[in-house]
């Protein structure tokens, strides 16, 4: 029989089952980051660096991941 190896702390795996693990990156800061490096280099004018903005809100209150995950954030969605 192969040699087993065991934890010092005496800890192990009895029933691991499987579970759901959800790993959001919100990279709306870094878009955002990214259109005023733009308006600032002077590559867009003031009126399409507010029009980029208003339709990057739009996107990001429509996104169905953004909006799962700010319901679970939020206590709404119960975590099983």
């Amino acid at each position: 029989m192969a040699n087993v190896m065991r934890p010092e702390n005496g800890a192990i795996v009895r029933e691991s089952g499987n579970s759901m693990v959800i790993v959001y990156f919100d990279s709306a800061p870094m878009g955002y980051a990214h259109l005023c490096g733009m308006h600032a280099a002077g590559k867009l004018t003031d009126f399409q660096f507010q029009q980029a903005v208003q339709d990057f809100r739009r996107l990001l209150r429509e996104d169905p991941t953004r909006q799962r995950f700010e319901l679970l954030n939020n206590g709404r969605i119960r975590r099983e």
